[in-house]
């Protein structure tokens, strides 16, 4: 049997094949992903931890000033068309419950076409980047976010996470898929009881 190009590219846009692509990408980008500042080095990425109920994508870690700890992880999902809000909605749900499970500060959502960086402190959205497989998605790119996600938490700077590229349809982004995570994460926050605000930050 041979694989048409259609074929090959409905595989791709498939969660476990973006979630392999990220594993693949980012494994090549940790040696050159440390940040002396506050004694990040990384070393691992990990996939299909257990987490709740369910198993988180990728798990980034490392040791900072020798101590072991997880600087990021990962939820991966396929991109959607129909309703994407309600969909980005249940997997930012979903990644905040496994970073906190984790304690793990930052968390990814990423559908093989945008990323979205988050934390669990406000302001919650750390920032939003094109990284489409096969084109935008390679070492330099995930490098730069690990890095730029290490300098955000030690000086709450974005000179490295600015290098990524921008969304290319930031209206889409703005009108149909940030309102439905604003009311998950207020929603989210209120269930675990802690006060709520705006949870939108940079982009």
């Amino acid at each position: 049997m041979i694989l048409g190009f259609e074929e090959i590219r409905r595989i791709k846009r498939r969660e476990p094949y973006i979630s392999y692509d990220f594993y693949r990408v980012a494994k090549n980008a940790l040696n050159h992903a440390s940040y002396q500042p506050n004694g990040w080095v990384l070393n691992e990425v990990l996939p299909e931890v257990s987490a709740v109920e369910g198993r988180v994508d990728l798990v980034i870690i490392g040791k900072q000033y020798q101590r072991d700890r997880i600087l990021l992880i990962v939820e991966c999902k396929q991109r959607v068309f129909n309703r994407p809000g309600p969909s980005y909605a249940s997997a930012t749900e979903q990644g905040w419950r496994y970073a906190k499970k984790l304690d793990s500060r930052f968390f990814l959502i990423y559908d093989g076409w945008m990323l979205l960086a988050f934390q669990r402190i406000n302001p919650y959205l750390v920032g939003s980047y094109s990284a489409e497989i096969d084109n935008e998605l390679n070492q330099d790119f995930v490098t730069n976010l690990l890095v730029g996600l290490m300098e955000f938490e030690y000086s709450n700077k974005t000179e490295r996470l600015s290098r990524l590229p921008k969304i290319r349809d930031p209206d889409f982004l703005e009108k149909k898929i940030l309102p439905s995570i604003s009311k998950s994460v207020i929603r989210t926050r209120l269930e675990e009881g802690e006060p709520t605000s705006n949870p939108r930050g940079h982009k």
